[in-house]
């Protein structure tokens, strides 16, 4: 992108934001990632575990459009790789990077099933950022809330459920006035439990990831 083009974007982007418009924050954060070709976070995911503790994930998420996704587990199953698509549309899982075992799995395969019903084919921050805009407008089922937290803005809001059908979620979106992208995901039921956060930090944008990066095994 030129620095004319950058400017221009920079001084929409900053005079949308002053009123804390629901549509502008969509548009912002739309029209950031619109120049986004491929990105690469570190994602820390936390969720309930058994007597009211909680479990922690941590893995990089490397993602290059239109739909190429790589996430390297940290914590747990350090090393086990996921990437999709694999061939047929699969999941091609490797599990603590043992080069002998692994597996191809569809996107809703009991193994990779997550509580929060979300499948690995709808992990992307483009998918969020829809979602996002769901969650303000048509599927909203209650008070938005919408403040100012600098150098963020964070939206409050009970909608439907984005994975779940016929039920409810109270999300928390923080999202970077800097880069208009998503920086947090707050989660709990209707009634106030505790569901799950997610929190991508060090995000690098176009950082060159080329299409093998995707491919293990000749996949």
């Amino acid at each position: 992108m030129n620095s004319a083009i950058f400017l221009a974007l920079f001084a929409t982007l900053s005079i949308a934001a002053e009123g804390i418009d629901p549509q502008a924050i969509v548009r912002n954060m739309e029209l950031a990632y619109s120049t986004v070709e491929n990105y690469r976070m570190e994602v820390e995911v936390t969720k309930p575990a058994e007597e009211g503790s909680r479990k922690e994930e941590r893995f990089t998420y490397t993602f290059k459009k239109p739909n190429h996704v790589r996430i390297d587990f940290h914590k747990p199953h350090s090393g086990t790789i996921v990437v999709y698509p694999a061939k047929e549309g699969k999941v091609f899982v490797r599990p603590w990077g043992w080069r002998f075992l692994q597996f191809h799995l569809g996107p809703d395969n009991i193994l990779l099933a997550d509580p929060s019903g979300q499948r690995v084919n709808q992990t992307d921050l483009g998918l969020l950022i829809r979602n996002i805009a769901i969650c303000m407008t048509d599927g909203r089922r209650g008070l938005l809330e919408i403040s100012e937290e600098e150098p963020s803005l964070v939206v409050k809001v009970l909608a439907q459920d984005l994975f779940l059908k016929g039920e409810n979620t109270h999300y928390t979106f923080v999202i970077d006035k800097k880069s208009w992208l998503p920086l947090e995901i707050r989660e709990s039921t209707s009634g106030g439990s505790f569901k799950r956060r997610v929190v991508f930090s060090d995000l690098e944008i176009n950082p060159g990831v080329s299409d093998s990066f995707f491919r293990l095994n000749g996949e």
